[in-house]
């Protein structure tokens, strides 16, 4: 994906391409040709296998959007088929993909950042944290049709970060179109979930009662002493395991998911809230 800088190479071919996220096949089929040059690539796939419905999906869409600047319709699709869109809802997946619309919303920041002659990296620094929850989280097209304003909300509630900005997302929500469906105040409330989760140095949160696990990267934690503090001073329900694999884990009992969401939210401010005490405090 990181490209290949050899003139004459117009060739590209993929084994198991089964196995790649469409957004990295429409980027590997880019990595061949130049100016007027024909370029080719073959995505294989074992002759003998079984594909899942999702990866024959994937490499029907590669296959059938060819045309020059197919790369916004690309995106359009990997949207709908991990799991963010209006076609791919609870009654298809039954659960919750973020890294959906999160590709689909750095796609666009990638080429609005080229467009303007920025080629950073910061976001690639970025801490990249997946909530792996089986809720009903999506937009329906019942309740937002138009694909300019689907496209818009989707990329707010992406890039929502604090409780204020849930707040005016829901009030504009209702402001535009009335009251918010369950299954968009589960996708923002997600959303919501992974900012705090990032914040708090999380990489990957998780749920398999009684537990509501934050994988921790130690390298992304601000203050490891603040958080042990925060933590011994504050909600019991909450644990830190140790290891090569640490973790913090949060006790919700026996519950549906979408309340240990709702939980995990109220107990991560509530961390958050007094790390930020605690470091307030005179040396």
């Amino acid at each position: 994906e990181n490209g290949i800088d050899i003139a004459r190479a117009n060739t590209l071919i993929v084994f198991d391409a089964d196995r790649f996220g469409l957004s990295q096949l429409y980027q590997l089929r880019g990595r061949v040709g130049r100016s007027s040059r024909a370029a080719y690539a073959y995505f294989t796939v074992k002759a003998d296998k079984a594909l899942s419905e999702t990866a024959e999906k994937r490499l029907a869409a590669i296959k059938e959007f060819t045309e020059f600047g197919a790369g916004f319709r690309i995106a359009m699709r990997d949207l709908e088929i991990r799991g963010a869109g209006n076609i791919f809802g609870p009654e298809q997946s039954g659960q919750v993909s973020v890294i959906g619309y999160d590709m689909y919303v750095r796609l666009i920041e990638e080429a609005v950042r080229e467009a303007k002659g920025d080629f950073s990296l910061s976001r690639a620094h970025e801490l990249e944290t997946r909530v792996e929850l089986h809720v009903d989280a999506f937009l329906p097209e019942s309740y937002v049709s138009g694909q300019t304003q689907r496209i818009e909300i989707y990329k707010r509630i992406s890039l929502l970060r604090t409780q204020e900005d849930k707040m005016q997302l829901t009030d504009d929500l209702i402001d535009r179109f009335g009251d918010v469906p369950d299954p968009v105040v589960t996708l923002i409330d997600v959303a919501r979930l992974r900012a705090l989760s990032a914040e708090l140095g999380s990489d990957l949160v998780t749920f398999m009662p009684p537990y509501l696990t934050f994988r921790l990267k130690p390298d992304f934690i601000a203050d490891p002493v603040l958080l042990v503090k925060a933590l011994q001073s504050g909600d019991k329900r909450l644990t830190l395991t140790g290891g090569k694999k640490p973790a913090l884990l949060l006790r919700v009992g026996d519950v549906e998911t979408v309340e240990a969401l709702s939980r995990g939210i109220e107990a991560l401010e509530t961390l958050q809230q007094a790390i930020t005490n605690l470091s307030e405090l005179p040396a």
